[in-house]
């Protein structure tokens, strides 16, 4: 079974650059608290890695 993070970033990776994205545009992947939490982990993923290169 796909975890709801790998579910969301699959969804975000085949959107075209520049394109929006809000928590709503996923509830249909799980519960809205499911959803803010798999966003948030992914945003400190990003920055971590973002922070990386300065």
């Amino acid at each position: 079974m796909i975890s709801i993070e790998e579910k969301i970033k699959k969804e975000i990776k085949s959107k075209n650059a520049g394109v929006l994205l809000f928590p709503e545009d996923f509830k249909h992947i799980g519960t809205s608290e499911a959803v803010r939490l798999a966003l948030h982990a992914a945003f400190k993923v990003l920055t971590q890695q973002t922070l990386l290169f300065y």
